[in-house]
């Protein structure tokens, strides 16, 4: 019974996926902090970062982990991000332990709308207290919204 109950729920995502993707509601602004690029990719980084050899092992766990996440769709933020047509607005701290740096230089890279990035050392991953960070934020959505 939990089977099919995983199985529905994993269908009514990847439905909730297409249709919001698929929609054209005039999104003005999108703010990304902190994000990761592919799935599969931080997946692996955790796997090394807890001590997971490279190995086959190694490798069908992530196939299963990420089977699992997948809902229904193999779409990735980097790929995603393409299709967003609004200016961007994606931060990140160059030293961010929990998602590595490279992850928005990947997304930056496949961004084709207006993109502005605030890149610095030394905030927290999902650092909110930081007056810098809520002017750029605050002056981006008021230039745009």
């Amino acid at each position: 019974m939990q089977a099919n109950a995983a199985g529905a729920l994993k269908a009514a995502q990847a439905e909730l996926g297409k249709r919001l993707i698929g929609q054209k509601q005039a999104v003005k602004a999108l703010v990304v902090q902190a994000a990761f690029s592919d799935r599969r990719t931080v997946i692996g980084e955790y796997m090394g970062a807890v001590g997971m050899p490279d190995g086959p092992l190694r490798r069908m766990m992530l196939w299963l982990i990420d089977h699992e996440y997948r809902g229904g769709n193999d779409y990735t933020p980097k790929d995603l991000i393409r299709d967003v047509r609004c200016p961007i607005l994606l931060i990140h701290d160059i030293e961010d332990p929990f998602m590595r740096f490279h992850h928005a230089q990947e997304l930056a890279t496949n961004v084709r709308s207006e993109l502005k990035t605030y890149f610095r050392h030394g905030t927290e991953h999902y650092e909110t207290n930081n007056p810098v960070k809520r002017h750029i934020v605050f002056q981006f959505l008021k230039e745009h919204l």
